[in-house]
């Protein structure tokens, strides 16, 4: 689910660092991608996407051997989980070129832990689940989240997993690709086939451990 709403992100960032143009108003910018969001756009990139995800996952579970583990890598924000409630409002009041969200602010953002289900995602993820392929949640969340990230997904319907992996105290300054990397290193050398990884961005996106990245 490459760069989907990250993107918001990214756009934000280039705007406030263009050197050889006056930038465009930070707070038209932030409208228009609201407005992709409520267009119904955003939501149509994610159901063919996860649908993609889940065609192959199919052929990969009718292929499977015998003997065979098969195991998925899903993100979890903006992936499994959509924090765009939050997002909407860090949007809403910027005024700013130079404004960024903040980690922090970002985590108290989604603090209630009341994130709303990215239903094709979920789709995929009872999919696996009917048919016996490990799940792998790998996120940037840090393990203070635990409780009630745990307490979130399962109101939702991510009832059970293989793994939830959460950055810990030593992985706090790795950049995401490496971090989430080490993670799917780790899930290949438990002997799983790691079928495919799915996230929104692609730092979400260890290349060289899945067979398939979405």
């Amino acid at each position: 689910m490459k760069r989907i709403l990250t993107a918001i992100f990214f756009v934000l960032i280039s705007v406030s660092s263009l050197a050889y143009a006056e930038p465009e108003n930070i707070h038209w910018v932030s409208q228009r991608l609201l407005q992709y969001h409520d267009s119904g756009a955003y939501q149509e990139q994610i159901e063919q996407v996860a649908q993609q995800a889940k065609d192959y996952l199919y052929q990969r579970v009718e292929q499977r051997g015998s003997r065979q583990k098969l195991a998925i890598m899903i993100d979890i924000d903006e992936t499994a989980l959509s924090n765009f409630p939050a997002i909407r409002e860090w949007l809403t009041g910027i005024n700013n070129v130079g404004d960024t969200l903040t980690r922090q602010e970002l985590e108290t953002l989604t603090k209630p832990f009341l994130d709303r289900p990215i239903q094709p995602v979920l789709a995929l993820y009872r999919y696996a689940h009917k048919h016996k392929v490990a799940v792998f949640f790998v996120t940037g969340r840090t393990a203070n989240d635990r409780r009630g990230t745990i307490r979130n997904m399962h109101r939702v319907g991510f009832d059970s997993w293989k793994k939830l992996v959460m950055r810990r105290a030593h992985q706090q300054h790795m950049t995401a690709q490496k971090y989430k990397s080490e993670e799917a290193k780790k899930i290949v050398q438990d002997g799983y086939d790691l079928v495919l990884a799915i996230g929104d961005q692609d730092s979400d996106l260890p290349r060289s451990y899945a067979d398939r990245v979405f």
